[in-house]
């Protein structure tokens, strides 16, 4: 098939087709080829991601057309990086020089079982990478993972999800650092993490955390966890907390911005005792910097008296007159099957009265089948 001119084309309608087909691999590979005006902005979304653990394709893309590289914004390495030809490889991933964020999984870091070769991790270590996913990640001590992680000397955005250390010890401690990087955003998975690694984020380890704006964290923080979290959320530069599970009290006042995930599941106090826990950290004395209150409420069993009444005490707390600076509170309810979503809407905010007429409450119903 002949290429159609790059001039009958109009860049409107270019970048309307390349924006529709983003997520589309084989349309965009069908623009790519019939159109000339197609070609760069089809290959800058095709190559966006690469996986370094399929050898043949990174290493012949760098042989063949060694310019796509440029458009490799992540890559993903899956248990191992090939190195069938393990110089071309190292070339190969040092010519990504626009690569921005790495995704590892299913990895193990231990002497003698290292899956990347020293070549790789050297070309690693010059590359802009600003974000690093670990996920099924087991080093044999924090000394290895602290080492490893001196791979991303840029490192802004780290999410961890079962990352563990073999050999954990009470007070073992990560080496020194001479690290200048900042850290921006943590992803954490409470209960999928050695505790020594939670220590070794929150104390500045992987880069200082004086720019520290967004923590997410998932589970329920227990025991030697709760310490290193809560140095991360009383950090004062944190903007942004976003939580799918437990809290521990803690002061809330310095956030502008809390995003919550709660969930009534059955005949059970866990529901109310869980926004209790909200509730007394977002009604500490200080004035605060609450701009916007989300929670998403799943409710897979009716609520109870109880629960409502939980819900007033909510209201009674942010509706004192040291949120000045409160803007929203948005309840996004999920009911599932039986439950009757607009009775639990309207219990909801019958309980809710002084938000309401502040004007700053909503509470909207998602679909359940999503």
């Amino acid at each position: 098939m002949a290429c159609i001119s790059s001039q009958k084309v109009p860049q409107e309608l270019i970048d309307k087709i390349v924006n529709e087909l983003h997520d589309h691999r084989k349309s965009l590979k069908a623009c790519n080829a019939v159109c000339r005006a197609f070609r760069s902005p089809a290959v800058a979304l095709l190559f966006r991601w690469v996986s370094l653990s399929s050898s043949p394709s990174i290493s012949r893309l760098f042989q063949v057309s060694p310019g796509v590289l440029n458009s490799v914004k992540g890559a993903a390495i899956y248990e191992t990086v090939d190195y069938v030809d393990a110089n071309v490889m190292a070339k190969a991933v040092a010519s990504l020089v626009n690569l921005n964020a790495i995704r590892i999984t299913r990895m193990t870091w231990v002497p003698d079982s290292y899956r990347i070769t020293p070549a790789v991790v050297s070309a690693l270590r010059t590359l802009p990478i600003k974000t690093v996913t670990l996920n099924e990640v087991i080093f044999r001590d924090i000394v290895l993972f602290a080492g490893f992680m001196d791979t991303f000397p840029g490192v802004e955005n780290i999410s961890l999800k079962h990352v563990y250390c073999n050999i954990v010890s009470k007070n073992d401690k990560a080496p020194i650092s001479s690290r200048t990087n900042i850290i921006r955003s943590l992803h954490l998975s409470m209960n999928e993490i050695s505790s020594n690694v939670l220590r070794t984020v929150a104390d500045g380890s992987l880069g200082s955390l004086v720019e520290l704006k967004s923590l997410t964290y998932v589970g329920n923080p227990k025991g030697k966890e709760v310490p290193p979290l809560v140095t991360l959320i009383q950090n004062p530069s944190l903007q942004d907390l976003c939580v799918v599970g437990d809290i521990p009290v803690v002061k809330l006042s310095h956030i502008k911005t809390i995003v919550i995930h709660l969930a009534k599941e059955a005949y059970t106090t866990e529901f109310r005792t869980s926004l209790g826990r909200w509730t007394d950290c977002l009604a500490s004395g200080e004035e605060s910097s609450l701009n916007n209150l989300t929670i998403h409420f799943d409710v897979k069993h009716q609520i109870s008296a109880n629960d409502a009444k939980q819900w007033a005490v909510l209201d009674k707390a942010l509706s004192a007159s040291r949120f000045p600076e409160l803007i929203s509170c948005c309840v996004i309810l999920k009911a599932a099957a039986g439950i009757e979503a607009e009775q639990t809407k309207e219990l909801i905010e019958t309980h809710c009265p002084n938000l309401c007429t502040r004007n700053v409450f909503t509470l909207e119903i998602e679909d359940s089948s999503l």
